[in-house]
């Protein structure tokens, strides 16, 4: 009666592990270059400066900025702010980068390939729900009915 009510769950081996640890550092990532990137907007606001250009963190955008009047401190915070952003942002593409290596491995790519080719779905997600999916769903969702 028993083993009935229990289901098998998967263990994960290491290298399921790591490329888990790598996308949560993603998303981390991501989310610490959002909140500077707040952090500039805040900050420009708290002082009275709206940019209405169009989208923020393009290159017009960047050229508001370096033109924007400041005291000496205010230019040095956001001058901080900035640097932080793009350190982030330098860690992005360098984990990025090794996701695009990990999607190529015979064990990711026909998940990531198959989710992949769902309209809206980037390589981000295509790989998180690829992990999330076999990593343990697979037995509550079937997702060659879902996909297929």
């Amino acid at each position: 009666m028993l083993p009935d009510l229990l289901a098998a769950v998967p263990v994960p081996d290491t290298l399921w592990m790591e490329a888990r640890r790598l996308l949560r550092l993603r998303v981390r990532q991501i989310e610490d270059t959002t909140r500077w990137r707040h952090r500039v907007v805040l900050l420009l606001q708290s002082r009275g400066m709206v940019y209405h250009g169009g989208r923020t963190w393009t290159q017009r955008f960047y050229k508001w900025l370096n033109r924007l009047e400041l005291g000496p401190i205010d230019r040095l915070t956001l001058q901080s702010m900035l640097m932080q952003s793009d350190i982030l942002e330098a860690q992005i593409r360098k984990v990025a980068s090794h996701i695009a290596k990990l999607v190529q491995q015979d064990r990711f790519r026909p998940f990531v390939e198959v989710l992949h080719s769902v309209r809206g779905a980037g390589l981000l997600t295509a790989m998180l729900l690829a992990l999330g999916i076999s990593g343990g769903l697979t037995p509550r969702i079937n997702c060659w009915r879902i996909w297929g």
